[in-house]
């Protein structure tokens, strides 16, 4: 048979003409012809549907893959790829390219797809020139590389392809408006984006229009099966389509119908509540009434009483400001007496204070001169002398002894140490008081006795213990230390040696009766040495032979001792300097009394000047409550009226009335008894207040007038809103019988608008009906198969079909409505399948009304709905398509659009002619696809593609993409086995048309060849 038929009638051309794939899905690079009825060859899951499917890339003007699922569609074996998986199956790097070759009345051109910046993104570049001029960018036909079939030119990349693309004219599509108006205007020369126009559409291209173009190409893509929702989707948006380009467009607001029969149905209960509320409206009146008749009393009575307040504050005015300036006198007076008071009290207060430090600082001298005197006396008895640095001397010997003891009786070591000191001590006490003993008794001389005046004199200065020695010199002693005394002198204080003064050597002249005297008492005082000495002794042994409490005992008693000895010292040396201060104090003391004596009688004076002055103030006092008094009468009147003003806060907003002077109240006593008229006259307002606002609200809550919560709970009869309420409760309630007459009018109207309205919701049905008529007529002139006819039946949604019936039982009533059942089922309809537009419900919404499409077939006079074969279900599908697109475009013009057939070889061998013969006829080009080829594939196809037969064995394949097929390559060229194969496939088919070359229908054969396999290859969409 030919190997195409005559496809294209008069009119403008415009035809898709080859598909090619750069790096992309499982191709290296691969060239599809798709102007020419022709089959698509390789095993399954290699990529031949999902190679076809890349032209939804092109023919809907989308730039990324997001929301891919209800974008594309791309499926296989019932799962939906995603956006991620899509994109990375068709780019899975920046050099690869996607390229549609197509034709329109201006020529060819081509559309360039590539990877964007944009995520999941792909940019679109048209080419206004055939492929052939663009086709050495993407491959090098000329090469000798893999096997004769070429190669990708040296460094491809999305950069130097663009740039060149750029510098043939090619335009950038970057978004989907301008993508959209390009493909599917007309070529207009006065607008040059329609140079790159694919499918002149019969109107511009809008959601609808494009809804159809998408389910034509899911229904194209799978002419055997045809999802069974493209069909009805495709319908839906044609007949949707004609309505608009016929003006046919209906504007049915059923909310706004809705709407109105409430308002309907509001008045209505309105007009019966103003009847039933005519009573309360008669006494609201009457309140009303009363209620401004005594507002208008008590406005006059405030206002008298108000004035006569402020004319008698008046004269109070003058009275208050002259008491208050002698007050103001008197305060400045009485604060320069508090101050001058202060300042003595003050003053006193300190002298006071430091009367009392100076005694205390003289009762400290007094008690450290007192210790010291007694510490004089008592050691005075003992070391002979009162000089106070010899007793502070003495004392400090004595203290460094204690503290020595009381070492010694912290430790036993020490102790024993110390008794065996103190034993010493005795020893030699007894020896020398022996020596005295014996001197004083027998009456002895000491040795200075027996020497001459002078000599005497310089031993005893040199050293006075000379006078201690009690042994009688011999005469060569006494010329020896006569002979030594020469080389002293006595002529001043100090002693001289040869003309110089000996330092620290006073001249001490011995006198022997003084001697016998110091003799006397060192005797005495080695007695008390001794009995001390004896005492440390006992003390020491007890503490060595002791233990416990007395140990400790013994060192606290020596502890005290030592303290109160340091204490003593203490004061000994700060005697001298207090007896100087002692005299000082009380000189201080003296001068102190005396400036008391003399603040006291200061304060005196004082006080009772204060006194005069707080008398004074006193007296003014008086007065000044007496005024006071008057004045609080004034103002709990005063009082009394604001209490009134908030309880009728409008009576000082309205205007003054004209108050005459003979009116006015001078007394103040008699303010009070004027207030009780107000008072009363207040209560008669009040009262008629009260039950005007509460027949007021009754009206009000009965929805007579509306009023929000706000208003109506603080809303007063005086007020402008009041004034405007109670106009409209007047004007509802005496014009009740024209509202009712206009009420009529109004219903009668609704239902004339809506009988209307409804009535071109029924027309879309109408529409339904006149499109499915017109495709039948179509139908019934094509001859398919063994049909002797078919029809098709569109199916609507149910709850249109009721609503639809029960349209047509409505009827006009001038004064009644429908039920509220009706119009609830129509407002929920209307939300539920009416587009909205502007916030109305104006457009059905016919993809969801459109529930499906049965096929009826008529097999020799009888019909019957049981599904026909594949290739009869093809037939009628390819016819439907045909249909529904001459629908699409405008009858001048001639479009092609692939039509997909999968898996061919399941269709009957005697329905393949009739298939092509049926697409073809309808300006289609069938594509069937199968694993291999076959003799009838062959014989009635003719022309086929076995596109993933040969793939690279040099250069470097991006991920997958592997396959490289070239259709307008003659030569069989076998391919040897790689490294990369790992299994071999027996493919059959005629020689002479293993790359595209068409065969003889006599002539059949089969060959055996080897075929790359890459088991990785991926798995088609």
């Amino acid at each position: 048979m030919d190997n195409t038929l005559t496809l294209l009638d008069e009119g403008d051309i415009y035809r898709l003409k080859k598909l090619i794939l750069v790096n992309s899905g499982s191709c290296a690079y691969v060239e599809i012809p798709i102007d020419e009825s022709s089959a698509l060859l390789s095993k399954n899951n290699k990529g031949k549907t999902s190679a076809l499917n890349a032209l939804k890339l092109f023919l809907l003007p989308e730039v990324n893959f997001r929301n891919c699922e209800k974008k594309f569609e791309f499926k296989s074996a019932g799962k939906v790829y995603t956006g991620i998986e899509s994109y990375n199956y068709y780019f899975p790097c920046d050099a690869s390219f996607l390229i549609l070759e197509a034709e329109n009345v201006h020529g060819q051109f081509c559309i360039v797809l590539h990877q964007s910046r944009e995520e999941l993104g792909y940019g679109r570049i048209n080419v206004p020139h055939p492929y052939e001029a663009i086709r050495h960018l993407f491959w090098d036909y000329n090469s000798s590389a893999n096997q004769g079939l070429g190669q990708h030119p040296p460094g491809l990349s999305l950069a130097e392809v663009t740039k060149s693309l750029l510098d043939l004219g090619g335009r950038l599509f970057t978004d989907s408006e301008s993508i959209r108006t390009a493909m599917f205007t007309r070529v207009n020369p006065a607008r040059p984006e329609t140079r790159f126009c694919i499918v002149p559409t019969v109107q511009p291209p809008g959601p609808s229009l494009l809804k159809s173009i998408k389910a034509m190409l899911q229904l194209s893509f799978d002419i055997k099966g045809a999802d069974t929702a493209n069909l009805p989707l495709a319908m839906a948006n044609i007949i949707d389509s004609e309505i608009s380009i016929n003006k046919k467009s209906i504007n049915i607001d059923i909310k706004g119908i809705h709407e109105e029969r409430e308002q309907l149905r509001r008045e209505a209960d309105l007009i019966q509540a103003i009847k039933n509320n005519m009573d309360h409206w008669k006494v609201l009146k009457s309140s009303e009434g009363t209620y401004q008749s005594e507002r208008i009393k008590a406005h006059r009575k405030y206002w008298v009483l108000k004035e006569s307040i402020q004319a008698i504050k008046e004269g109070q005015a003058p009275k208050q400001e002259q008491l208050n300036g002698e007050k103001t006198g008197l305060e400045g007076q009485l604060n320069g007496a508090k101050s001058a008071r202060k300042a003595v009290s003050e003053s006193l207060t300190g002298r006071k204070s430091s009367l009392g430090t100076v005694r205390n600082d003289l009762k400290s001298i007094d008690r450290r001169i007192a210790t010291s005197e007694e510490a004089i006396k008592q050691t005075s008895l003992v070391c002979k002398t009162t000089e106070l640095s010899q007793i502070i001397s003495y004392l400090n010997d004595v203290l460094s002894e204690t503290r020595e003891e009381l070492t010694a009786l912290k430790s036993r070591e020490e102790a024993n140490q110390a008794l065996q000191s103190r034993l010493d001590d005795k020893k030699s006490y007894q020896t020398r008081l022996a020596q005295l003993t014996e001197q004083l008794q027998d009456n002895k001389k000491p040795l200075l006795g027996y020497l001459p005046s002078h000599s005497a004199t310089v031993l005893h200065s040199l050293n006075p213990g000379f006078q201690r020695l009690t042994g009688e010199p011999m005469s060569k002693h006494i010329d020896a230390i006569n002979e030594f005394s020469l080389l002293f002198e006595v002529n001043s204080d100090q002693l001289e040696f040869i003309g110089e003064p000996l330092p620290s050597t006073p001249i001490k002249i011995f006198d022997a009766d003084r001697a016998r005297e110091e003799a006397e008492w060192e005797k005495e005082d080695l007695t008390g040495k001794l009995k001390t000495c004896d005492d440390k002794i006992t003390k020491l042994n007890r503490f060595i032979k002791s233990s416990g409490p007395l140990t400790q005992e013994m060192v606290a008693n020596k502890q005290a001792e030592i303290t109160a000895m340091e204490s003593e010292l203490t004061c000994l040396h700060r005697y001298e300097g207090d007896m100087a201060a002692r005299e000082e104090k009380r000189a201080q003391e003296f001068d102190l009394q005396s400036e008391i004596a003399e603040l006291e009688e200061e304060l005196a004076e004082a006080n009772a000047h204060h006194h005069e002055i707080m008398q004074a103030m006193a007296e003014l006092q008086e007065k000044l409550n007496a005024l006071e008094q008057q004045q609080n009468k004034v103002r709990d009147t005063e009082q009394e009226l604001r209490l009134t003003e908030r309880s009728a806060p409008e009576l000082p907003k309205m205007v003054k009335a004209t108050i005459l002077e003979r009116e006015l109240i001078t007394d103040y006593n008699a303010l009070a008894d004027e207030h009780g008229p107000l008072q009363r006259s207040m209560t008669k307002y009040r009262d008629a207040q009260q039950e005007a606002e509460r027949r007021y609200r009754q009206l009000t809550q009965a929805g007579i007038i509306e009023v929000d919560p706000e208003t109506l709970h603080q809303v007063s009869l005086d007020s402008e809103v009041f004034a405007g309420l109670f106009s409209r409760l007047r004007s509802e309630f005496e014009n009740l019988a024209k509202k009712e007459q206009e009420h009529q009018v109004r219903i009668s109207n609704h239902n004339h608008k809506t009988s209307a309205e409804l009535g071109m919701l029924d027309s879309m049905g109408v529409s339904i009906e006149s499109f499915e008529k017109r495709i039948n007529e179509t139908l019934a002139g094509v001859k398919i198969s063994n049909l002797t006819g078919v029809k098709i039946k569109i199916e609507t949604l149910e709850a249109f079909n009721v609503l639809r019936r029960e349209l047509k039982d409505y009827r006009v009533s001038s004064t009644d409505l429908k039920s509220d059942s009706f119009y609830r089922r129509l407002l929920a309809f209307s939300q539920e399948y009416l587009v909205s537009s502007r916030g109305q419900y104006a457009k059905l919404d016919l993809e969801r009304i459109i529930t499906g499409v049965d096929f009826i077939y008529e097999i020799n006079g009888q019909e019957e709905t049981t599904s026909q074969s594949n290739g009869t279900n093809g037939m009628v599908n390819a016819v439907l398509l045909s249909i529904l697109m001459r629908r699409l475009v405008p009858e001048d013009v001639t479009f092609t659009l692939p039509v997909v057939f999968d898996e061919i070889g399941s269709l009957d061998e005697d329905n393949l002619p009739e298939l092509r013969r049926v697409v073809e006829q309808n300006r289609f080009v069938l594509l069937v696809a199968n694993p291999n080829n076959n003799g009838y594939i062959a014989e009635h196809i003719g022309r086929w593609h076995d596109i993933y037969l040969q793939y690279l064995t040099e250069g470097t394949a991006v991920g997958k993409c592997h396959a490289v097929y070239l259709s307008e390559e003659e030569s069989l060229t076998v391919i040897p086995p790689t490294a990369m194969e790992e299994e071999t496939e027996e493919v059959s088919g005629p020689l002479d048309n293993l790359n595209g070359r068409e065969s003889d229908d006599s002539r059949q054969a089969e060959t055996l060849y080897t075929a790359k396999a890459d088991h990785d290859v991926v798995t088609a969409h």
